[in-house]
This record gives C-alpha cells, structure tokens and sequence, in this order.
C-alpha cells in the first residue's frame, strides 16, 4: 500500500501548448484528489428486462484539478499568472546584480491575445512507482487569500489554482527534482489601497485596518472542444476574466465611508499588497494585485472580534474605460524563470 508521504506534483513549462515535456519543479503545496480525464455516461435503453442500461459510453478526455498551496511563496505565483493571465513574460532585474527580478502579468484586454503559456503537469505517488501526466495545463481560476491571527500565530498567505489539462497519460516520473525553495507570503504585511481612478491607484492606503482578504480571478481561459480527429481539445479560447475582492477590515470611519460610497454607483480601484523579505540588496519581494470595480455586499456591522466591530465588503471587477484597465498583476521575486 502507498503511503501519502510519497504523493507528489511536479510540472515543466511547455515550449508549445499541449507538446509535453518532462517536469523540471514540484509544485510546493498540495493538490485535490486525483479525478478522472473521462465523463462515463449509462446509455438508457429499453431491453425487455429489469435494468436501465446495460451499456456505458465516453466521448470526450478533459482533466480538471486545482494545486493548492495553505502557505504560498512568491515564487510559485509565476507560473500560475504566467499560465493563467499572460504568456511570454520577462522579468527585468531591478537591482543591477541583485536578481530582484519583477514580472508584469497585465493582461490584454482588447483583442490582443495574451498567449498563456502552458504546462505538464505530473501527479501520482513514488511507493506505488504510479505516475500520470497531463499536458496543455491552464489556469482558469485563481484564488489568493489570507487573515492576521489576533494571537500572535501564523499569517499564511493561500492560494489555491483551478486548472484544466488535456488528458492523462501514463509517464515515468521525472526524477531526480530537487525540493522546492521559496519565500513564504505574510498575510500580517499584507496593505490595501482603495482609490478613485487608475492614475492614482496606490494612493489612499486602509492603513491599520485590514483583517482578511480574498481575491479570486477567472481568467477566462477555456479549452476548446471541436470535431476532430481526437477524443480531447486541441485548442484553447481566451474567454472575458472576472475579479472580484473581499475584504475585512475593523470598523469605524473607513468602514461607514464605503458603506456610503456604495449606494450609489461608482468606480473603486483597489490595490491589494504584500511585501516581503528584501531580496540582496535591491528591493523586497512583492505581490501587487490591482483592480477596478464597484463595491458590493457592504455591511459596517457585519460581525465582531472581543467587542469590537469588524466590516466587510466586496469589490466587484469592472472595465474602466477611462484607465483603459481591469487588472494588473506585478510580482517582484528572486527568479526570472519557471
């Protein structure tokens, strides 16, 4: 019998969508259950018996999972925005000689592709000498969350990377992949920022007050099932993203302020922080995510931590035709490759 110590995930970045190539890092977390790549249906007939069916068909392969991380690094966001939001990207040092490398993940929203890029993915468990490898692995959702422990404990940042696949194969696992180093997020360093416009997005900081957040994106990327001469896609569609943050933060004068604010329409543009360690001597590691939208579902008495009030709201994702934006992602880390 296997023992789940020996599970693992491991991956390498495609050089052409759905062309496989052999693992070349683990994935630092964990991952759902390992599901099936196929959809088996009971045909229904009528046969002069006791018995619904007595056949069964698939049609179609698709692999759908989500790696997860309870304590997420900087560095694993690169391939989960590089294979979700926008391909192709080059991280340019921004300390000559430090290796504090910063990645811009802004995708296009106008007809321009973003070209993700794609990945092999490699799941199963070593005792039982058992590997399957999935191929053309896209990001379709995308969920970063984290809170500040009241108590002095951890401050983890999750995330956790819906993702769809062409199909399973079976594959020897790459070997010989060393563990994963990374530096870890702190949700206690997390900072968000609401603001009225994009030209000024960073600059009116909740400052002291932030408790909690979630920020979940869909990236709109699809696979693209047609006739041919495969059971699985061939393709893929970059569909419209959505986004949608929320936030709780402690009550007062912030908190009636937004509820305010949201009963009427309007436009917020959010900016969710989180800082790291300093990288060399250049600049520190950083996760930015920042987005327009409206507030939603805003309660400044929504619940309350030893007597006092905690608010929550919701951001809602929207196309500002003045900044020409909906979301932009910024990752600054000590690796310009994945």
């Amino acid at each position: 019998m296997g023992a789940s110590a020996f599970n693992y995930v491991q991956y390498g970045k495609e050089t052409n969508n759905g062309t496989a190539v052999a693992a070349t890092k683990r994935w630092p977390g964990t991952w759902q259950k390992l599901p099936s790549d196929v959809k088996k249906v009971e045909v229904a007939e009528m046969m002069d018996v006791r018995a619904a069916a007595r056949r069964t068909r698939a049609d179609q392969k698709l692999f759908r999972s989500s790696l997860i991380s309870p304590n997420a690094t900087f560095q694993q966001l690169i391939p989960v925005f590089g294979c979700g939001l926008k391909g192709g990207v080059t991280a340019t040092e921004t300390t000559p000689a430090q290796g504090d490398y910063d990645w811009a993940f802004t995708p296009a929203v106008t007809t321009t592709s973003n070209a993700p890029d794609s990945l092999t993915v490699e799941l199963g468990n070593s005792e039982e000498s058992e590997c399957r490898e999935v191929e053309y692995c896209m990001f379709d959702k995308i969920t970063i969350g984290g809170s500040i422990d009241q108590e002095g404990g951890e401050c983890p940042v999750n995330v956790e990377a819906s993702f769809f696949g062409r199909q399973l194969s079976d594959a020897t696992k790459t070997a010989a992949i060393g563990q994963p180093s990374g530096t870890f997020m702190n949700a206690k360093k997390a900072r968000l920022y609401l603001d009225t416009s994009w030209a000024g997005v960073g600059g009116t900081e909740i400052a002291n007050l932030l408790r909690s957040f979630q920020i979940e994106i869909l990236t709109g990327l699809i696979p693209d099932a047609t006739g041919s001469a495969n059971e699985y896609f061939n393709a893929h569609k970059e569909s419209i993203f959505g986004i949608m943050g929320t936030f709780t933060i402690e009550g007062g004068s912030n908190a009636w302020t937004i509820f305010d604010n949201a009963r009427s329409a309007g436009l917020v543009v959010a900016r969710l922080k989180v800082v790291g360690p300093q990288i060399g001597s250049g600049v520190n590691h950083q996760l930015q995510i920042d987005f327009s939208g409206d507030y939603m579902e805003v309660s400044p008495l929504d619940s309350e931590d030893r007597g006092r009030n905690l608010a929550t709201f919701a951001v809602n994702g929207l196309y500002d035709p003045t900044g020409a934006k909906l979301l932009q992602c910024g990752l600054i880390t000590d690796t310009n490759a994945y």
